[in-house]
């Protein structure tokens, strides 16, 4: 039976999370959050039953050269606003941070598209 929550977004604490499960071994499943900030981390071995009662989430999808607001906390800026561009969209590999974009200073980096807003220009 297939697993319907692996690679998943689901709302856990009132915050959105990944489902993935580890190349470990065990049952547990680790949830990897959608906006990195101080309070937020990985979470390791969650078990199955807590996982499969927890809400799923859809999250919002975005375009190859879309302008977005990208709103995260780095530990370089801590709390990070500003304009970027979509360069890739890897969301067929399934990973928690599918989106390769364009910072204003011309370096790249990954995003959740909870990190991620439409915007109306």
């Amino acid at each position: 039976m297939k697993n319907r929550y692996l690679n998943t977004w689901v709302e856990y604490e009132g915050q959105p999370y990944y489902v993935m499960k580890p190349f470990r071994i065990g049952s547990g499943y680790d949830l990897f959050p959608g906006d990195i900030t101080n309070s937020m981390k990985v979470l390791r071995n969650m078990s199955a039953e807590l996982v499969h009662t927890l809400k799923k989430l859809y999250p919002p999808t975005f375009s190859n050269g879309e302008t977005v607001l990208y709103k995260a906390c780095t530990a370089k800026y801590r709390y990070k606003t500003e304009l970027v561009t979509i360069i890739d969209d890897n969301r067929q590999f399934r990973v928690p941070y599918p989106y390769i974009i364009e910072l204003k200073s011309g370096k790249r980096d990954t995003a959740s598209p909870f990190e991620l807003s439409h915007i109306d220009l």
